[in-house]
This record gives structure tokens, sequence and C-alpha cells, in this order.
């Protein structure tokens, strides 16, 4: 699970316990952003291997799924920073 899934839900669970700091809100933030930036690339991708389907293109095919791939390992290899 990527760190940021992690720090989301922590947060949540600090918030049903007191008004989380400004600091805390910059971090949901953030994680929020981050998310939306993986999920915004992650789907252009596999809009991309569709048009390669429609087209008959397996070589781009290929290649889209190789980026889907480093994508995904890439966002799951990430380490949580140190606080």
């Amino acid at each position: 699970m990527h760190p940021i899934y992690q720090r989301l839900g922590e947060l949540y669970f600090v918030q049903q316990q007191r008004e989380l700091t400004t600091s805390e809100m910059d971090e949901i933030a953030m994680c929020l952003k981050v998310n939306a930036e993986f999920i915004f690339k992650l789907s252009r991708l596999y809009n991309y291997s569709s048009m390669a389907c429609m087209t008959n293109d397996w070589d781009w095919l290929h290649e889209i799924y190789m980026e889907i791939d480093k994508l995904e390992i890439h966002f799951k290899a990430q380490k949580p920073s140190s606080k």
C-alpha cells in the first residue's frame, strides 16, 4: 500500500478525535494531489490501451502496458518519509 493511503487513514481517525492542524490539512491536500496525479496518468494510459486495441496496434498496446506496469510498480514502491 502506498504511504499516502496510510497517512490519509491516520488523518481520518485523527480528525474524528480533534480538529486537524493546518499542517495536517496541508498533508491531506498533498496526499489527494499525489493520488489524483497517479489516477490521471493511469486513466490516460488505459484510454490509450483502448485506442491501441481498436486500431489493432499491438506494438503500441505492449508499450502502453509496460508503462502501466512501471507506473504501478513505482507508485507501490514509494517509501514513507521519515518524521
